[in-house]
């Protein structure tokens, strides 16, 4: 008898050491590793008037890595990684799922993409445009009539026929229209146009109703210039990417060897008036140039100030950290400040002129 309880409670034992190290091992969490990326040469991802360019070295685009979700044991190993960050799944994506954070992430690229191409057109003073291209959807409610039938990354044209200039125009539109009022909108989703007719729903509370179709929106843009460009750079995302690739485009336009053999890498998004904006993990893109043997970094230089720290207590200048990170590296790579193009432009001409 004893026999048979010891060997129950021997298998017992091995059953459960078998489930926590499958556990441990495999079992997907709501966390996720930030993590040094890749460092990309812009050359073969940007052609200007159907050419790449043609000089010696490069200017980089830098990127911060994402796994997850992680294990229990990966949870454990990312912590003795350096320059490694742990964060959850609701601070990454929020209520987002995996596509639609990516699909959001393709439409901050974009955008980085089309402020790139204004920017460098003016600085090269060739001719552009900002063309309107409709409403972007950046999330559909659960309660929306449309739930099922518009995506995140859809982009609505129309709405009863009428095509508008703007988002707000779109959104007046909507507004002098009733709650359960039936609308029939035309949109583009994965590169077909298709039309659907639903009901609206009241996005304003009982007090004060407001009919909408239950979507998070903002404007879809397209740039076009005299001089044709193109930017693919695949399924890298985000809106940090906007400085490289300004320079880059500038580079190719103006037909400026800014390079003279250099690796050049930086980030920080891009502004239609030629701001530079800060970005997140810096410290990580600091890590992957230096890996990539870059010898200059771009870096927003934003210090903090009273109103910065009250608005976000925990805040880091972008430059600071670069710095730092730079001095745990022992790099001899050079951490220039930049606020805008030109200052990254001016450093280039007189580094290297």
């Amino acid at each position: 008898m004893k026999k048979r309880i010891y060997r129950w409670l021997r298998y017992l034992l091995i059953t459960l050491c078998i489930c926590f190290l499958g556990w441990f091992l495999f079992w997907p969490t709501n966390k996720y590793a930030e993590e040094p990326g890749s460092a990309n040469d812009l050359t073969p991802l940007v052609t200007v008037a159907h050419q790449h360019d043609h000089w010696r070295g490069q200017f980089m685009l830098m990127t911060v890595g994402i796994r997850g979700p992680l294990s229990p044991v990966m949870i454990l190993v990312s912590h003795c990684q350096p320059f490694t960050s742990l964060v959850t799944q609701d601070d990454l994506m929020g209520t987002e799922n995996d596509r639609q954070y990516m699909q959001v992430q393709k439409y901050y690229m974009q955008t980085a993409i089309n402020n790139a191409i204004e920017v460098a057109c003016q600085q090269a003073h060739v001719p552009c445009h900002s063309q309107y291209d409709g409403v972007y959807i950046m999330n559909v409610a659960a309660n929306s009539y449309f739930n099922k039938i518009l995506h995140v990354g859809d982009t609505i044209t129309a709405i009863d026929g009428h095509y508008f200039h703007n988002s707000q125009q779109f959104i007046d539109y909507v507004h002098q229209l009733k709650i359960g009022q039936r609308v029939r909108i035309t949109y583009v989703h994965q590169g077909k146009t298709a039309q659907a007719t639903q009901r609206l729903i009241n996005i304003g509370t009982a007090k004060k109703p407001r009919p909408g179709l239950g979507i998070t929106l903002t404007d879809k843009d397209s740039v076009k210039s005299q001089v044709p460009i193109k930017v693919d750079v695949g399924n890298i995302g985000g809106p940090s990417a906007g400085l490289m690739l300004t320079l880059q485009i500038y580079a190719q336009l103006t037909h400026q060897d800014l390079l003279h053999g250099h690796k050049i890498a930086g980030t920080g998004t891009m502004a239609s008036n030629g701001d530079v904006g800060i970005i997140g993990g810096i410290d990580k893109k600091v890590v992957a140039a230096n890996r990539a043997h870059a010898q200059v970094f771009f870096a927003p230089n934003y210090p903090a100030n009273k109103i910065i720290k009250t608005i976000n207590p925990s805040y880091q200048n972008n430059y600071t950290v670069a710095v730092q990170t730079a001095k745990k590296l022992h790099t001899k790579m050079k951490i220039v400040p930049v606020r805008n193009f030109q200052d990254a432009l001016h450093f280039l001409k007189n580094e290297y002129h």
